[in-house]
């Protein structure tokens, strides 16, 4: 399966194109938190404040895009200029996930595997960079598939 062609949907869990799917985060109700990608309309939840389709956050240019959510850049240094606070991330975590579901291949395809227990175990040991490698990716696509 080649990637950036189909991501799950966080509400409805069936798969959602980058044509009809939309980003969606800052829930008012929820101090901690999360990014959800969902179905443009169809699955929409309107407590969220915030939205961009997740086109918006695919290649260099979505790189960039995420990345501004955390720091305006060199801009920031000595300019005076301040990050709006939307731009203030109460949950990193989710954020990091998001950026790995729309810029790491084939992570969204192995993303819930890493809920399960037995994988939780496997990476027991593991720095917090080896079960996100291409080669770890790899690795669980063929044996998920077996």
């Amino acid at each position: 399966m080649e990637p950036f062609q189909f991501w799950r949907c966080d509400e409805c869990g069936e798969p959602v194109t980058v044509k009809e799917g939309y980003v969606i985060w800052g829930r008012r109700d929820d101090p901690n938190g999360e990014f959800r990608i969902i179905h443009q309309r169809v699955c929409d939840d309107r407590s969220m404040t915030s939205s961009l389709p997740l086109a918006d956050f695919l290649g260099a240019d979505g790189l960039v895009k995420l990345t501004s959510m955390l720091s305006y850049g060199l801009l920031t240094y000595d300019t005076g200029i301040t990050p709006r606070s939307e731009h203030r991330l109460p949950n990193i975590d989710a954020w990091v996930d998001l950026v790995r579901r729309v810029q790491v291949p084939h992570y969204e395809q192995v993303r819930l595997l890493y809920t399960q227990p037995e994988v939780r175990e496997r990476f027991s040991d593991s720095n917090e960079t080896y079960p996100y490698l291409q080669r770890t990716i790899a690795t669980m696509m063929v044996a998920e598939d077996e």
